[in-house]
């Protein structure tokens, strides 16, 4: 117990460290050296912890934020489960619309993709799904679908300076995930306006 508390609290001062350079440098050109000067720890500390900058970050993305998600998705709380990704970020922006911007070792929507897929797999999983009722609808696909979506909104959120609420970007989420895209082009032939809605308006009609 002792060395998990000590591991925990190494990698903590870690993230920290890597949190503060974030918000002061731009994340490509931090080094490893920096991150563990500014945690108290040798490089070769950081390395008995993570690979790389890119294996940090998705660890801060678990920990911080898909980790508290789990509890509401065992709850069957989706849509609340899915506005604590944005909210968890958005209560840490300074931290994550510099942290957008890392393309090196691995570009950041990748992270946020594998993160996000491995909360949906997973959920599915613990939940007892092994197929559907079509042999070409896997776990996988759906859990990859699903993960794209979720993390390119994300993405898109983050660049545009998280200009909408949480709240907001959920029922973005659920306007697209619940609506197939013929329901969405026939809803644009009746009135070309709702093609701005998402853009220029900041509620949502929908």
């Amino acid at each position: 117990m002792r060395r998990e508390t000590e591991k925990a609290s190494i990698e903590e001062k870690i993230s920290d460290s890597f949190r503060e350079l974030v918000k002061k440098k731009d994340p490509d050109k931090i080094t490893v050296r920096e991150i563990a000067d500014g945690a108290g720890v040798i490089r070769a500390t950081f390395y008995n912890h993570f690979k790389d900058k890119a294996d940090l970050l998705q660890y801060m993305i678990r920990t911080e934020i898909i980790e508290p998600v789990h509890g509401l998705m065992r709850s069957r709380m989706h849509r609340e489960a899915v506005v604590l990704i944005f909210q968890s970020m958005k209560r840490d922006g300074d931290f994550y619309l510099r942290a957008a911007e890392m393309t090196k070792p691995v570009p950041f929507e990748e992270i946020a993709y594998i993160c996000i897929y491995d909360l949906i797999y997973d959920h599915m999983k613990e939940a007892g799904v092994k197929k559907l009722d079509h042999p070409w609808l896997t776990v996988r696909m759906i859990s990859n679908m699903y993960a794209h979506i979720i993390s390119f909104i994300a993405i898109e959120w983050i660049r545009t300076g998280m200009q909408i609420s949480p709240e907001e970007v959920g029922l973005v989420f659920e306007y697209i995930g619940t609506k197939p895209l013929w329901d969405i082009l026939a809803a644009i032939e009746r009135d070309p306006s709702v093609v701005n809605v998402l853009t220029e308006n900041p509620r949502p009609r929908f």
